[in-house]
């Protein structure tokens, strides 16, 4: 697990005027009465003069980045330690239970968690689950280590060290807020048993509310876990690395990314279902790759007709603002080339210039951060993150539950 050192550094800085505010200034100059009734005055302040202390903390975007990751760069973990203490806003030592009605993690009892665990399809020693036939999660509980592991973020434990907290009066919860990896879906696994001492994989996502979600509350920054189904073998991410591996290369392979990436989505040719989306996905990710090495589109006049073609025949099943995302043919949602689709083509600047804003969500940004959660790819920023988020639902499916992370106090 790595965290970056601008974090450890903003923290400790916090700490450490914390700790010299405290100093009582009677040691070092020998006066008397500056650290009566537990305070502490400078001594060389002018009469009238309140003491005064300056906290400079860190709000940029990367502290919306989750807080325990393997590694930076990466969309995807599974080093859960129950040895390990993780600080957040959950009580480590304590059991809670998701309310679905009320949208809230609430603390159990020892008695009360034990009974969970008891009946739960599926656990470990700090998570348990029930899932029913249809399938849909009916009940879900962790310890809090384990849910601060999960969903903590860097900006929650700045909050908790400094305030206590992100805390709604009006509802009597904390609130803790995230952006996934980049404003998608950040994958964390876990191992569990069945009844019968089987394994099995939990698999979660944490992200930010996405636009639906906002619509109905432009202010809301709440996280959210997504519970995916549990499977024997959960999200598979080796295939997905393997791609991201290759692009990062001096010299990559086209062949050996598009078979990755097929692999990454689960996808095999004979899947008619996922067939068009996937070209459109492939063929975008070698265009985008190309320009981006060599400032133009491949050679040839095929990059805007391929692009069309593909997107034309997922247009036969779907319109373009069906499309979410995490789908593998979101390059062909409204938000980019869809936007030039109304039954027939615009010109061909249009979908070219759509072509090219999909490319740019791709590439490295002007970023003044320099602990922003970078990808490994070089100019391709933000692949681990499509390849993540759009991989876990082509592997596991849509997730069964969608919950927010509001804990009633």
């Amino acid at each position: 697990m790595t965290q970056s050192w601008k974090y450890v550094s903003a923290l400790l800085s916090v700490l450490l005027l914390f700790a010299f505010s405290g100093l009582c200034p009677r040691s070092a100059y020998g006066t008397a009465g500056y650290c009566s009734s537990d305070t502490a005055e400078p001594p060389f302040l002018a009469s009238g003069t309140d003491p005064n202390l300056l906290l400079v903390i860190d709000n940029s975007a990367s502290m919306y980045d989750l807080a325990y990751i393997e590694a930076q760069g990466s969309c995807y973990d599974d080093t859960y330690n129950d040895l390990t203490t993780y600080a957040g806003y959950f009580k480590p030592g304590t059991w809670y239970a998701y309310r679905f009605a009320a949208e809230r993690f609430e603390a159990k009892t020892e008695a009360e968690a034990a009974g969970l665990r008891g009946s739960a399809t599926y656990k470990n020693s700090d998570v348990c689950i029930t899932i029913d036939a249809a399938p849909s999660v009916t009940m879900f509980a962790a310890k809090g280590n384990f849910l601060n592991w999960v969903m903590a973020s860097k900006l929650d434990i700045e909050k908790e060290i400094l305030t206590g907290g992100k805390y709604e009066s009006a509802d009597t919860r904390l609130v803790l807020e995230s952006r996934g990896c980049l404003d998608r879906r950040f994958v964390k696994k876990v191992a569990v048993e069945d009844s019968s001492l089987d394994t099995f994989y939990l698999t979660l996502g944490v992200r930010p509310p996405d636009d639906g979600e906002k619509a109905g509350d432009p202010d809301d920054d709440t996280t959210r876990i997504e519970i995916f189904n549990v499977t024997d073998s959960g999200f598979l991410n080796e295939d997905c690395q393997a791609a991201i591996d290759e692009l990062s290369a001096e010299s990559p392979n086209q062949g050996q990314i598009k078979q990755d990436i097929e692999d990454c989505m689960g996808y095999s040719p004979s899947d008619h279902d996922l067939r068009n989306s996937m070209a459109a996905f492939t063929h975008s990710i070698h265009n985008c790759w190309y320009q981006s090495k060599h400032g133009e589109w491949p050679p040839g006049a095929g990059t805007v007709q391929s692009i069309k073609n593909d997107c034309e025949k997922i247009y036969d099943a779907f319109d373009p603002d069906d499309i979410t995302p995490d789908d593998s043919g979101y390059v062909c949602s409204d938000v980019y080339v869809g936007g030039c689709w109304d039954g027939g083509w615009n010109a061909d600047p249009c979908v070219e210039q759509a072509l090219q804003a999909y490319c740019t969500g791709l590439e490295i940004a002007p970023v003044i951060d320099a602990s922003d959660q970078a990808g490994e790819t070089g100019e391709f920023w933000n692949i681990p993150a499509v390849l993540v988020d759009s991989g876990v639902v082509a592997q596991l499916g849509e997730p069964l539950r969608v919950l927010k992370g509001h804990i009633l106090q």
